[in-house]
């Protein structure tokens, strides 16, 4: 992986890991609810191809696999809360 790339993909980690507080906050108020599922949607896509990638390289692909399972974890909350809250209707 090129220095260029990797710089990418960390920098795209951190805006992952950094989107958990206010994904959570905005649960919390049942506030875009719709855009953040479909944020975490796109940033699994791109974790998984981050971990195929580095798996075919030979490098260690466990923190890549920790963030996707608890996004995973974030996802699965999203789509209960708006079950929770289609079913209020």
């Amino acid at each position: 992986m090129d220095t260029q790339e990797s710089s990418h993909q960390f920098s795209k980690l951190d805006q992952i890991i950094g989107a958990y507080a206010d994904i959570t906050a905005d649960m919390i108020l049942n506030k875009n609810l719709d855009k953040h599922l479909k944020e975490i949607e796109e940033d699994l896509l791109f974790l998984n191809h981050c971990i195929e990638k580095r798996g075919k390289e030979g490098g260690s692909t466990m923190m890549l696999s920790q963030i996707a399972q608890e996004l995973g974890n974030l996802r699965n909350l999203l789509h209960l809360k708006l079950q929770v809250n289609s079913s209020d209707c």
